[in-house]
């Protein structure tokens, strides 16, 4: 990318809207970052939003991760759409380790969290590095390439969505613990299973080394993508087939069906749940889900079609992704598997991976989609 793009508000609606793919059904809402992103362009003084390349950041530079944490169900009822927990979340992080921060970086590929940045920087002004601690959405800390590559996720702030926040501050040792105490902040009554969040502090040298370089601007192309493919009534598989192609990255038809039911329970800042989908070839496909889809499972076979961190996500007919937050019982959707990126394929991160699936009831190995799904199959609506 060049050095430093500003964003209009098409630019902010295709990275979102390529980010609900690369969330793999987690991330948030996708509708509600159309709202997020309308609001931004009312903020009193609205800053440009700069996106910039990650080579252009100072090697000592200072640089934090600002987020929402929680359940995606209870992140669409916030009072202000996730404006004041942001900014005060990375407020009380730069006030209690006394630090200057002068760039914004992702936590993750997710609709919502890739566009929290987008909020901050309208308001302060700071520059919005194109990079992410994953190139999809992950349910943890640990899932995280920075993580993974040794950023400290201690200390770490909140906040709630109030113009006075509630706010918390925690310092721990190790990712696993910090994100059970995140989890515990956000049960409070005060929080109610979702936070304004920020932590990984880090300088531009550590964010080149262990950050998801360029997933920004992933998210944009894609999205790009599909609204010139509703334009000109492309095939929406096909142009996400493509897209990937030139990421070389294999993408799989999974599924075209109608939504039959949807178990969820919300505990502990997460949404699980299972999608059950009915598809037009007679197949049972069971998502099961931690905020984010994990593991697919078709009744006509005895391993799963796909596993995270390989992507299963959703798209409808009308070029519009979607998560799990979004989809509701009745919706027809195109349920589409994708190889996640290299990155994301790095053993510490697939053994983090394989923890949460354990908790699902798959004891078995990581088996790649391009294994589990030897061909793709040509899409017809």
């Amino acid at each position: 990318m060049n050095e430093k793009i500003e964003l209009t508000k098409q630019d902010m609606m295709n990275i979102c809207r390529g980010a609900g793919f690369f969330a793999s059904g987690g991330g948030g809402s996708v509708e509600q970052t159309h709202d997020m992103i309308e609001n931004i362009w009312k903020i009193a003084d609205k800053k440009p939003v700069f996106l910039i390349s990650p080579a252009s950041v100072p090697e000592n530079a200072l640089l934090a991760s600002v987020a929402m944490i929680g359940s995606p169900d209870a992140l669409k009822k916030l009072p202000n759409q996730c404006k004041y927990a942001s900014i005060n979340s990375l407020k009380l992080l730069s006030e209690k380790t006394n630090s200057k921060i002068e760039y914004l970086v992702s936590v993750e590929t997710g609709s919502v969290n890739i566009t929290i940045p987008m909020i901050v920087a309208a308001i302060t002004g700071m520059p919005y590095v194109d990079c992410t601690g994953t190139s999809r959405s992950v349910p943890k800390l640990q899932n995280t390439t920075y993580a993974v590559g040794g950023v400290d996720s201690s200390p770490a702030a909140f906040a709630n969505d109030n113009e006075k926040s509630t706010t918390q501050y925690l310092i721990s040792d190790g990712v696993v613990k910090v994100d059970d105490l995140a989890r515990n902040v956000i049960e409070n009554e005060n929080f109610n299973q979702v936070a304004g969040f920020s932590n990984f502090l880090m300088t531009g040298k550590q964010m080149r080394e262990t950050g998801s370089l360029g997933c920004v601007t992933m998210a944009k192309g894609l999205g790009e993508v599909l609204y010139k493919a509703k334009s000109e009534h492309a095939n929406p598989f096909s142009a996400i087939e493509n897209y990937l192609r030139k990421l070389n990255r294999k993408t799989f038809l999974l599924g075209i069906g109608k939504v039959m039911d949807m178990k969820t329970v919300n505990s502990g800042g997460f949404d699980a749940l299972n999608v059950i989908i009915q598809t037009t070839d007679n197949d049972i496909i069971t998502i099961v889900a931690l905020n984010e889809n994990l593991l697919a499972w078709s009744a006509k076979k005895s391993s799963p079609i796909a596993m995270a961190p390989d992507l299963i996500s959703y798209v409808s007919a009308d070029y519009q992704t979607h998560s799990n937050a979004d989809i509701k019982v009745g919706d027809e959707i195109i349920l589409v598997g994708s190889q996640s990126s290299t990155d994301m394929r790095n053993p510490k991160l697939i053994a983090s991976f394989m923890e949460e699936l354990k908790t699902m009831g798959y004891y078995g190995p990581y088996i790649p989609i391009e294994e589990l799904y030897h061909k793709s199959i040509n899409l017809k609506i």
